[in-house]
């Protein structure tokens, strides 16, 4: 990585400018293009938060900004959960992939790769946690530019939408985040295209995301993101809203504590972004769009309330009868994992678990203590 200038800051920012050329493979037959990114990857961090690149297997140039360029590569959309991804070896006349491979990150091949891969550490000498900040965007640089589209009168920026960035480390997956719900690519009846951003209440927010990944046999296969994802914040739709004073749906994406560490708390993260073949932007009318990242970090510093996640464990449910024990009002519940309501038990608000549903329970955030865990039961 050409790391070009070091700047100061006060809080954790990545920032990325994509340009993104000509066609994605997933809508042309074993089509490869060039993308030059044209980029200002950069990371300022404050409130005693340093950060680093990681080369070489060592985390070096500590500082409150990193700056580097990610330099020009081959890509197509892939596919995956963000710990595993894949490229397409084929697409069909239906632009569906036939067969796949493994997708080749930045940090594999610095030349001809197929997502971008950084490997970053945090260091503290306070106790907190690292959450995505609400701040963070993944945004079509022009959304006038219209120019030069043979699909219809609408910006070939809004690519935006079908973009991905996941958080891993040794453990697995911490985060995927997918930011642009409300973007939506229309084919319309004669075979022409239409594009509504959603920004006026104009657009269906895509209700379900998908992935290929490994079933129970191995084999490679369309999933839907499960509501245990969601549930557990480990996929995020749209903003985090996470700030310097709550996590919002953000996950804790590092935890540093130099009580047990020693003077410096350090943790380090691999952040990978590419393009999803399953979003439904991920079409040819919008391949050769341009793409603004932004990716902002805070540090939370709160306590874990031990006795209401030991409430949390305590709920039981009778499938015979359908009836919880140990429900408290405080505690909020959520039949999908995205979607959460508060528990009034003066106004018999929680809904009746049907066959083969599941519902989970937890403690919100409150200004002194994390969220608790989730709780979950599902009816046989």
């Amino acid at each position: 990585m050409n790391k070009k200038r070091i700047i100061l800051g006060s809080i954790c920012v990545i920032l990325l400018i994509a340009l993104v050329g000509g066609t994605m493979a997933w809508f042309y037959i074993n089509e490869e293009v060039t993308v030059s990114y044209g980029n200002s990857i950069f990371c300022e961090a404050g409130d005693s938060l340093e950060i680093a690149l990681v080369e070489g297997g060592a985390a070096t140039r500590w500082a409150s900004a990193l700056d580097y360029s990610a330099g020009s590569f081959t890509t197509v959309d892939i596919s995956g959960n963000g710990v595993n991804l894949y490229r397409p070896i084929e697409i069909d006349e239906n632009q569906q992939p036939i067969g796949f491979t493994t997708a080749v990150s930045s940090l594999d091949n610095s030349t001809n790769y197929d997502y971008i891969e950084m490997e970053l550490a945090f260091r503290s000498v306070s106790k907190m946690n690292v959450y995505l900040s609400e701040e963070s965007f993944i945004s079509p640089v022009n959304t006038e530019d219209s120019g030069a589209n043979i699909y219809g009168n609408f910006s070939r920026d809004y690519i935006a939408g079908a973009m991905r960035v996941a958080v891993v480390d040794e453990t697995g997956l911490k985060m995927l985040w997918a930011p642009n719900s409300k973007y939506q690519l229309i084919q319309n009846a004669n075979g022409t295209y239409a594009f509504k951003s959603g920004e006026n209440g104009d657009s269906t927010p895509e209700s379900a995301y998908y992935y290929y990944g490994e079933d129970a046999d191995g084999e490679l296969v369309k999933q839907e993101v499960s509501q245990d994802d969601y549930a557990s914040k480990r996929f995020v739709v749209d903003s985090t809203n996470a700030n310097k004073g709550n996590t919002g749906n953000s996950p804790v994406l590092v935890s540093l504590n130099p009580e047990s560490q020693g003077a410096y708390a350090q943790e380090t993260v691999k952040i990978r972004i590419w393009f999803e073949g399953t979003d439904r932007e991920a079409h040819q009318a919008l391949a050769g769009g341009n793409v603004n990242v932004k990716l902002k970090f805070v540090g939370v510093a709160k306590s874990v309330d031990d006795e209401k996640q030991t409430a949390i464990n305590g709920i039981t449910f009778n499938q015979n009868d359908s009836k919880f024990s140990g429900l408290s009002a405080g505690m909020v519940f959520s039949t999908d994992g995205r979607n959460w309501t508060e528990y009034l038990p003066a106004s018999a608000n929680l809904p009746v678990l049907e066959g083969g549903k599941s519902i989970y329970f937890k403690y919100p955030e409150t200004d002194t203590h994390y969220e608790t865990d989730y709780k979950k039961f599902t009816k046989n």
